[in-house]
């Protein structure tokens, strides 16, 4: 292949790879709800601002929401089950509680799964 008709290739590709690109984010935006758009366009986090607010249910069935724990620094670990490495790094969130729990508040949110497992 000549210099040219190589440079001609990469531009060709170029040009697909972002109108591939400019197609997904064109699809992603089109299927999109307003709180899906309004997260793709933001910058995430926001600093200084409060994170939202919102209520789940602890394993006991007694609502827990998150403005309750205004005042200290608050560490939420999103976690599943049947996630390994999530199983195995809240050992790490117990010891951290032990030491530091006077200091901070802990929420452990575990998601798709029943409150049995």
């Amino acid at each position: 292949m000549t210099r040219s008709g190589m440079r001609t290739f990469i531009l060709i590709g170029f040009a697909v790879l972002l109108a591939f690109i400019g197609y997904s984010q064109w699809a992603f935006l089109a299927q999109a709800t307003d709180r899906d758009r309004l997260m793709a366009m933001s910058d995430f986090p926001i600093v200084g601002e409060a994170a939202p607010d919102f209520t789940l249910p602890d394993l006991a069935g007694n609502e827990v929401q998150l403005g309750n724990y205004a005042g200290k620094p608050l560490i939420i670990n999103f976690w599943t089950t049947w996630c390994g490495i999530c199983v195995h790094e809240l050992p790490l969130f117990e010891e951290f509680y032990e030491r530091y729990g006077d200091q901070v508040n802990f929420l452990a949110v575990c998601s798709g799964t029943s409150p049995e497992k």
